[in-house]
């Protein structure tokens, strides 16, 4: 899931979240994951070399891109170092 942001001063940003296993396994390790198999789930490192790509090609273009995981999203514990690090922003 990516948000865009356009702010003043036409600075833009995006925000991506992600479930790990969208970028970081193939795409039948997730077919299995979603069928309530557990299977490793085993790098897909040109999948996640795609999604670096695009991050660089927003970066060109004048976007901050800002990843983060679903899991910081769930689970207070694992969001208090994002807030913490950004007071203002939230």
């Amino acid at each position: 899931m990516n948000f865009v942001l356009l702010l003043k001063l036409r600075s833009r940003a995006v925000i991506e979240i992600d479930g790990g296993i969208q970028h970081h396994s193939s795409e039948s390790d997730q077919a299995a994951k979603q069928q309530g198999i557990a299977a490793p789930l085993p790098a897909a490192p040109a999948r996640y070399a795609a999604t670096a790509t695009e991050d660089r090609e927003l970066t060109v273009h004048g976007y901050e891109v800002y990843g983060m995981g679903g899991h910081e999203l769930c689970d207070h514990a694992a969001a208090e170092p994002i807030l913490t690090r950004c007071p203002g922003a939230f």
